[in-house]
């Protein structure tokens, strides 16, 4: 039988503490720490700590122990106790199904039957959630519920539990890290649909997102030409004389990241799923994401776009800017190397459920 996230470890009793979000992606460990008075948000803290390269690589964990030392010591240096984690999106399945409207307490049984149908995971050896996206209730022989359904398989989940827990962490939620990003950049209730596009040194990952669920997930790696063009602006990114002399974001994107998006739009568009029914209109790019010419990216992914593009504002579902100002830029410069666009995921995993 399947299992929830949930069923692997049931959230402590004593929660009183406030977990903060924790991504681990392939570069980098990143936390968010988000408090709540008087019925307003504020950040208390933030941080991140690279990853060795090849430690994790496309969702898997290559080396346990090292990894468990690097997460241990983060968790020294910045007191990090209950946690929300993201787990890598490459290896989750992501589909859309109709399952009978039944009660809500029978509703994830009916899910767990469409999973072999769509994934190819046995029952046993996944781990799943889903997101109930519209009910249809026409006449009693129609009345069905449409939801999508993220799996993941048991193995990967097991691999990140075991590194946090024997970390000294105590994980209270996972989320898939698509889902935790939408959490983050779109705001709650929106009901449009948007193409979020998260960038990177190594790998840039599309997300579509229609009514705060995520509908189709991709991640795809970039060529080693456009990463060692990332990698050597990390290493100069202190020179501003070498920013302003034309760092530019055109390469990249015209050659890789624009390519795949247009294959997006046109998949999205056409493609019926299996309910006969087209992708909702993408009306936005937002971009979020660690590479450090993601500010420049604008101006080259809007020339060969179609729909606005903007940099995603990580804070919308935690406080205006009128009421808390964060002690963190939106983006690189000035010869800082930090960016809020970094911690999208770990920010949705942090706001308050």
């Amino acid at each position: 039988m399947s299992k929830s996230i949930f069923d692997l470890f049931p959230p402590p009793r004593f929660l009183q503490m406030a977990p903060v979000g924790l991504s681990i992606s392939d570069s980098a460990l990143r936390f968010v720490d988000l408090r709540g008075s008087n019925g307003k948000i504020h950040l208390k803290a933030f941080a991140e700590k690279v990853i060795p390269p090849g430690m994790i690589s496309g969702g898997y964990v290559h080396n346990i122990e090292e990894l468990t030392k690097i997460v241990r010591a983060f968790k020294v240096e910045h007191d990090l106790n209950f946690i929300r984690a993201a787990l890598p999106e490459e290896k989750a399945y992501l589909f859309k199904t109709e399952i009978p409207d039944t009660a809500e307490d029978s509703m994830r049984d009916s899910v767990e039957f469409k999973i072999e149908e769509n994934v190819p995971l046995s029952v046993s050896n996944a781990v799943f959630d889903y997101s109930v996206i519209q009910k249809h209730k026409n006449n009693e022989a129609a009345n069905h519920t449409d939801v999508i359904v993220s799996v993941l398989p048991i193995k990967v989940v097991s691999t990140y539990i075991e590194v946090l827990e024997s970390a000294g962490l105590t994980p209270v939620s996972f989320e898939v890290e698509s889902q935790a990003v939408a959490r983050s950049v779109i705001k709650q209730g929106d009901k449009n649909t948007y193409l979020v596009v998260n960038l990177g040194l190594e790998k840039t990952s599309l997300y579509v997102i229609s009514s705060n669920v995520v509908h189709f997930a991709s991640t795809f790696i970039l060529s080693k030409e456009t990463t060692m063009r990332g990698l050597e602006l990390t290493a100069s990114f202190a020179d501003k004389a070498a920013l302003e002399k034309g760092a530019s974001c055109d390469a990249l994107w015209m050659q890789e990241v624009a390519n795949e998006i247009q294959k997006l739009f046109s998949y999205w568009h056409t493609h019926e799923d299996k309910q006969g029914e087209l992708g909702k209109h993408i009306s936005k790019i937002i971009m979020c994401g660690d590479h450090p010419e993601l500010g420049l990216c604008i101006g080259p992914v809007s020339s060969s776009s179609k729909v606005p593009v903007t940099l995603a504002n990580v804070w919308t579902n935690a406080f205006s800017f009128d009421e808390f100002i964060p002690d963190i830029p939106l983006i690189n410069g000035n010869g800082n190397k930090d960016s809020s666009l970094k911690y999208a995921a770990a920010i949705g995993l942090a706001l308050p459920e």
